[in-house]
């Protein structure tokens, strides 16, 4: 008995650290393609309500990629929480870098990226938009795949931002979690 219970955590504790891999390979090769829209997934502002490092690399890389494909529509999406409104504190970043305000859509409940993923569903449904191109770091990019695939997207590309503070064991582990629950929910909005 105690050598299967010993063979299954064994087991699970080897696919884990495959599927890290995976996840690690996966935020690192871009998958780019003429989009309908661009999203931009959020994190937590600063104390003083701008963006921190990570929304501004992630902000520089999808108005590059804007200019590649000017006819898509720029999508940010974040929480509306104690530091202010990520969506709007990105969507005013955009307006820096000279994106016209009629491609920026600005979606305020995107508190996680399961709820981003749902809601940015929603609108491309009313859109018709039927591709997507996500813009995050590298590490985050293999669960907002999957989120936005579970949501019934099959057309979903990714380019991965620069990394600013370099390799963060924290959030890998972060990650490897919430791939995992992701894979286990049942809640997600279906086309």
């Amino acid at each position: 008995m105690f050598r299967w219970v010993f063979r299954g955590i064994l087991a699970f504790l080897v696919l884990q650290l495959v599927l890290l891999g995976l996840i690690l390979w996966d935020g690192h090769w871009d998958r780019s393609f003429q989009p309908d829209a661009i999203v931009v997934l959020g994190a937590p502002l600063k104390s003083d309500g701008s963006v921190n490092s990570y929304l501004e690399q992630r902000l520089q890389k999808a108005e590059e990629i804007f200019r590649e494909f000017p006819s898509a529509t720029l999508v940010v999406s974040g929480e509306n929480g104690p530091r202010g409104n990520e969506a709007h504190a990105m969507a005013n970043q955009l307006r820096r870098y000279h994106v016209p305000n009629k491609k920026i859509v600005e979606d305020p409940g995107g508190n996680t990226t399961f709820l981003t993923a749902r809601n940015v569903t929603k609108l491309a449904r009313t859109k018709q938009w039927e591709s997507l191109l996500l813009v995050s770091q590298g590490f985050h990019l293999s669960r907002s795949k999957l989120a936005f695939w579970r949501s019934g997207f099959k057309e979903i590309g990714h380019v991965a931002a620069a990394n600013p503070v370099g390799f963060d064991y924290r959030l890998l582990g972060r990650e490897l979690l919430a791939y995992n629950w992701y894979l286990l929910r049942q809640d997600f909005v279906k086309n």
